[in-house]
């Protein structure tokens, strides 16, 4: 076929350059790539807390970002009734060739099969990520959890980024047409310099309770003794702040504060330099999907020490680019990270397998590539449905 409009439909960086989330990060590095192609045109809508009206801006990378102001009341309650009309009118003044939806609640519920030819990418598993909510909370994600359903079994395309959230989602995926591509990232995450400091880690991601941060603190209280010089480098914002108390006190308790560095949420720049200065990266997560700063990791040439759950272990290969450890075993991830930290040419021989990984499956190029061939084998599909 030749040119083609695409219309991303999810998480989008409201500000170029400031990414929030793995979302974002996946969805702009693809949008980037896509509109790098002269045969392609790609829109980006999105709907942004605290926005007052609409906005439409063209990135540096000719991406048409629309901004819709989000309508954050009752959520799940109302059907997303206010987000959904927006994002719909905006789809039909867009008129594309085919949608990509990111997530699988809102943006899901409101661009599936409205026309156009579309495939969703599912991010999170919404019902594994909420299963602790109580009270109100409880009652939106329930609704959510509907909603999450409706749009995996309505989805006629599917891009999964593991075979993980496809075993985890179950009956609720109807379609055989799935292609599994992963996450993309930005060409820098390749070009990081290593600048590795003797018992640096990096921890990246929100503070709360599925990314079980007390555990890695527990282990950085265990190695403290043998390695008096580790640091590890929290960088991510509060999402529970009594989770976040509970971490300081352990840290106080400890007596690890020298240990210890909560950054807060950093720049595009400051986790490039967080990753250059880093011995490895650990996770103790209780749920993920494919964190995406595995992926970045991994492009950096960093080992990985991360928990068997979710799609992990499908990212780290035990052993050859990092170390998969049961979880809540914080004295098998206090191990697996003196290892690494006790041998430098183990700790570079395992971030070089990683990155050979990376160039692989997580390049942009790579990743946009096999995105586009499965956009149009869709569009030729669904012309064919309607002759």
């Amino acid at each position: 076929m030749d040119d083609m409009r695409v219309a991303l439909v999810g998480p989008y960086p409201a500000s170029e350059g400031s990414v929030f989330g793995g979302v974002e990060a996946a969805t702009s590095s693809l949008a980037d790539g896509l509109a790098a192609l002269d045969e392609v045109e790609v829109h980006a809508v999105t709907a942004v807390a605290g926005l007052r009206s609409y906005t439409h801006k063209v990135t540096h990378s000719g991406v048409h970002v629309h901004l819709l102001p989000l309508f954050r009341k009752l959520g799940c309650l109302t059907a997303f009734a206010i987000d959904r009309g927006r994002i719909r009118a905006k789809l039909r003044e867009i008129n594309p060739d085919i949608i990509h939806i990111h997530t699988q609640l809102m943006y899901g519920y409101s661009a599936l099969e409205r026309g156009w030819p579309s495939v969703l990418t599912p991010h999170g598993i919404y019902h594994r990520e909420t299963a602790s909510k109580r009270g109100l909370d409880r009652l939106q994600t329930r609704l959510g959890c509907r909603y999450e359903a409706n749009s995996l079994r309505r989805a006629r395309h599917i891009i999964a980024i593991n075979r993980y959230s496809i075993r985890e989602y179950g009956s609720y995926v109807r379609t055989n047409d799935i292609r599994y591509i992963d996450n993309s990232i930005k060409d820098h995450w390749f070009n990081v310099a290593d600048h590795a400091e003797p018992g640096r880690i990096l921890f990246g991601g929100f503070i709360y309770d599925l990314k079980n941060l007390l555990y890695l603190l527990e282990a950085m209280a265990e190695l403290a003794d043998s390695h008096p010089t580790i640091r590890l480098r929290v960088a991510g914002s509060v999402r529970e702040q009594g989770y976040y108390d509970r971490c300081l006190k352990l840290v106080a308790d400890r007596g690890i504060e020298k240990n210890v560095d909560f950054l807060g949420p950093l720049s595009v720049e400051g986790m490039v330099e967080e990753h250059s200065k880093a011995s490895l990266v650990a996770l103790a997560s209780k749920q993920e999907n494919a964190p995406i700063i595995i992926s970045e990791a991994m492009a950096a040439a960093k080992p990985v020490v991360g928990t068997n759950v979710g799609g992990i272990a499908e990212m780290v290969a035990d052993g050859e680019s990092g170390y998969v450890v049961p979880l809540d075993d914080v004295k098998t991830l206090a191990d697996r990270i003196h290892r690494l930290l006790s041998d430098d040419d183990l700790r570079k021989r395992m971030g070089q397998a990683g990155k050979a990984i990376a160039e692989q499956r997580f390049k942009r190029s790579v990743v946009v590539s096999k995105t586009l061939d499965f956009y149009r084998e869709i569009i030729e599909n669904e012309r064919g449905r309607r002759i």
